[in-house]
């Protein structure tokens, strides 16, 4: 069985947007089946909602992305993590300081991954990983751990 990787928007969003970066090389490895990328929808809408605000601030560009993350997650089928409820926010808020991540950190808990990958690391920190038994990495540390040099 392949290892899950759960990735945030942050990730997700370089990934699509970068033509090079390590964030692009995680969705090109999970696409090549590596790894299974896991998402929840809690991100899925994070990512929308900014390749929305690209189309309104450059429709060309937004267009563009916005067929490309279409192919993206066609490529990836990804397993898909259901929305955070209130309670599981009201229940999580305690494990991490920055109120707009709980949900993310919610949908890491109840996805179990192997890994969960973050560009944000200060408030996905490691006593964050500590309280939740998540191993919270930067996407730089999984391409470390996978053995492929940048």
């Amino acid at each position: 069985m392949s290892p899950r990787v759960f990735v945030d928007s942050n990730v997700l969003l370089d990934g699509l947007i970068s033509s090079w970066g390590v964030s692009r090389a995680i969705l090109i490895l999970s696409v090549r089946k590596v790894f299974k990328i896991v998402l929840a929808q809690n991100v899925i809408k994070e990512v929308e909602e900014n390749l929305l605000e690209l189309l309104g601030e450059n429709p060309e560009q937004g267009k563009q992305l916005i067929n490309d993350y279409d192919k993206l997650i066609k490529l990836l089928r990804p397993e898909i993590v259901s929305l955070t409820t209130k309670e599981e926010i009201i229940k999580s808020r305690h494990l991490i300081k920055h109120l707009p991540d709980v949900p993310i950190l919610v949908a890491g808990i109840k996805a179990a991954p192997d890994w969960f990958v973050t560009e944000n690391t200060k408030h996905f920190s490691s006593a964050v990983a500590k309280r939740t038994g998540l191993n919270i990495i930067h996407p730089d540390e999984l391409i470390k751990i996978l053995k492929i040099s940048k």
